[in-house]
């Protein structure tokens, strides 16, 4: 008895991340949210994603330069290379200060401007979305750990109680009151249990390192429980997320922009039938006689083309411009739709969940009722203590559902939160509430149409 205690008592230490030999100060436990700010920090796609946003700040002031008026200044020395003996007494040496500045393009490099634009908006989109995304794979891989933990802690008693049926049904069978074959049928469960248990351990121990790996610590000695909260009661009716999903929801955010671009696309592309205006200026100093003025030259002039005939290639680019926004519409409609079918899987994964729990619960009180029983049954010598042990466990087990139940809970709220692109339940009404307003604008504009 005293080697089982002990024996134990190692388990829950090891359990804990504690050596027995160790001595000093613990270090504790990782928090949740200090995995998400390593995560975030250690994490790749998130610098990638910082790369992209940079790069498209870079392209968006290139697009709006392009509307500036352009100065250099060049020089020029030439000859005559038939007549190179007197090459550098017939040399003509001169400089020159030239402005350009393209006025009208057709609205082009306008265009190029509201491009540039919706790529920057674009990549600040993607780049809140990667942190949400990681930030919600770092909470169900936390969440997977607790689990995991407390799995492996039912694991330990379950172990231990098969190893106990064992030892009694040995000590029976030596007593003469017990088959062989009942033996070897406690032995083959014994192990299976021990191969189960082994696995569960195995499983945590990966979920450990790929939690150190993504926080970029050598070594996380155990991870700390979470604040286990959420609401039990919701809309009886996905619709207020799927409204407020429509103004939040990352993929129609950036489809809805580039549905707006891909309109401008096809009003700037009509705009190629419009002459362009080049205006320019420039100064031409030639230096064979420096101390004639009437060197110094300064030109200004306009230059306007206009396409008489291009072989149709203006058509061809109206019709693919308009092609492009029809296309984009459709894309915009795919983005609602599948914004729709996501929030509404996991509102109802959501409220299952909650149901679970529900069930869970009432499971819990019962197992504990059945165990205070067993308790008082143990006193009174009507139970044996293996019987005990049993209902303990089954206690046991209903209570770590609900823990785990509760995760769960908490991790579909979570995803709910994230398909619909807000941070709380109090956002989905204000969202939702904007959604109506502008419904009933469009309402309003296309009666008065």
């Amino acid at each position: 008895m005293v080697r089982t205690i002990v024996s134990v008592f190692l388990l829950v230490l090891v359990q804990a991340g504690i050596s027995p030999c160790a001595t000093g100060e613990t270090k504790p436990a990782l928090s949740f949210s200090k995995a998400v700010g390593l995560v975030l920090e250690q994490s790749k796609q998130i610098q990638l994603a910082d790369e992209e946003l940079e790069a498209a700040r870079r392209a968006y002031k290139g697009a709006v330069r392009a509307l500036y008026p352009r100065l250099w200044a060049q020089a020029m020395v030439s000859g005559d290379l038939f007549e190179y003996k007197d090459f550098f007494d017939d040399r003509n040496l001169g400089t020159s200060l030239v402005l350009e500045w393209n006025f009208f393009q057709n609205g082009q490099l306008r265009f190029r401007i509201h491009q540039a634009r919706v790529t920057l908006e674009v990549a600040e989109l993607r780049r809140d979305q990667r942190t949400t995304d990681i930030a919600y794979e770092t909470r169900e891989l936390y969440y997977n750990i607790l689990k995991g933990k407390g799995a492996l802690h039912i694991s330990e008693k379950e172990l231990e109680l098969e190893r106990k049926r064992m030892e009694l049904i040995r000590r029976q069978f030596e007593q003469g009151t017990a088959e062989e074959s009942q033996v070897r049928e406690k032995q083959a469960a014994f192990f299976e249990r021990q191969l189960i248990h082994t696995r569960k351990q195995q499983a945590y121990e990966m979920q450990f390192m790929r939690l150190s790996e993504l926080t970029g610590l050598e070594e996380i000695i155990d991870v700390a429980d979470v604040e286990r909260r959420f609401d039990t009661e919701l809309e009886p009716t996905p619709q207020p997320f799927i409204q407020a999903a429509y103004h939040n929801c990352t993929e129609v955010l950036i489809q809805t922009e580039l549905t707006k671009l891909a309109e401008k696309g096809a009003k700037f592309s009509r705009l190629k039938r419009l002459p362009q205006v080049r205006v320019f200026t420039s100064s031409d100093y030639q230096l064979q006689d420096p101390s004639g003025i009437e060197d110094l030259a300064f030109r200004a002039g306009m230059a306007v083309s206009y396409p008489i005939y291009d072989a149709g290639s203006t058509r061809r680019e109206i019709q693919a411009a308009e092609s492009n926004f029809r296309q984009a519409k459709i894309q915009f409609s795919i983005a609602k739709a599948k914004a729709e079918f996501d929030v509404k899987e996991a509102y109802w994964n959501y409220m299952n969940n909650l149901k679970l729990y529900q069930i869970a619960d009432e499971r819990k009180l019962l197992g504990e009722k059945d165990y205070q029983r067993s308790k008082r049954e143990l006193q009174s010598g009507k139970l044996s203590q293996t019987e005990y042990e049993e209902a303990e466990l089954y206690f046991l087990k209903s209570c770590q559902t609900v823990k785990d139940i509760e995760l769960d809970v908490m991790l579909a709220r979570e995803k709910l939160l994230k398909v619909v692109g807000v941070n709380s339940m109090a956002d989905i009404q204000t969202a939702a509430g904007q959604s109506m307003s502008a419904s009933s604008e469009n309402r309003s504009k296309e009666v008065k149409n």
